[in-house]
């Protein structure tokens, strides 16, 4: 964000020079265009035209940061849980590597990269993305069941069992079957995305962390395998 901040103002500073050693033209009526005073006046004009605009654009600038921070700040809080599970066997994942967020870690292919945008992870392959994340609300089991979501179709649901090595805390797994279609769908109707979403629901803080994938992309194994390496942050 920063860095936005400074190109910004170089940006009006380039403008400002630019406009100062240029003609005038077409900015104001000058009526002598001889007089010194006159064109000093123009100038002054533009420059604090421009001065506003830059003042504007850092004001909202000001705003976008003190969210993407309250964003931040939200996303690190995770309430504090007792839990017992057992570890991952390091064995079993060692073609993959593992990621730790603020409450709960799991483990992805090496074969992927991942980035972090608004809190939430992006899973990328070969410059595709396959998957992401994202924290909702605890979701129980009639909700997962007729999941509403704008643009999409839910085409399937089922309830997971025995997946997580979670105990001492209530918790469900739910995986969907989406099918995404574009928010203009008569421009492109031949365009669908089909995802497999699978929620991980922790009653006792409320929260539901989804996991998004691509279902041509990654295969239903390796779906599996992933979220059996999820594992809450102890307390």
């Amino acid at each position: 964000m920063k860095r936005i901040v400074y190109l910004l103002l170089l940006f009006m500073l380039a403008v400002t020079g630019c406009t100062s050693a240029n003609d005038t033209s077409g900015k104001g009526t000058v009526t002598d265009k001889n007089d010194p005073r006159n064109e000093m006046a123009e100038k002054d004009r533009i420059i604090s035209e421009l001065e506003k605009e830059r003042d504007a654009l850092i004001e909202q600038i000001t705003k976008l940061e003190q969210s993407a921070k309250q964003s931040e700040e939200a996303d690190s809080g995770c309430p504090a849980l007792t839990v017992t599970q057992d570890p991952v066997i390091a064995d079993d994942y060692a073609d993959y590597q593992k990621i730790d967020r603020p409450c709960y870690s799991i483990y992805i292919p090496k074969a992927w990269s991942y980035r972090i945008i608004g809190g939430d992870l992006e899973f990328v392959q070969d410059r595709t993305i396959v998957g992401n994340t994202e924290t909702i609300n605890y979701l129980t089991s009639k909700g997962a069941e007729n999941f509403t979501v704008n643009h999409a179709e839910q085409t399937g649901f089922k309830e997971l069992k025995d997946v997580i090595p979670l105990k001492g805390t209530e918790f469900h797994v739910y995986q969907l079957r989406l099918v995404w279609e574009k928010p203009a769908a008569a421009l492109d109707p031949d365009w669908k995305y089909d995802e497999t979403k699978v929620y991980v629901a922790i009653k006792q803080i409320e929260r539901s962390f989804g996991f998004g994938f691509s279902t041509i992309d990654v295969p239903e194994a390796a779906i599996d395998k992933i979220i059996r390496s999820f594992r809450l942050n102890e307390s």
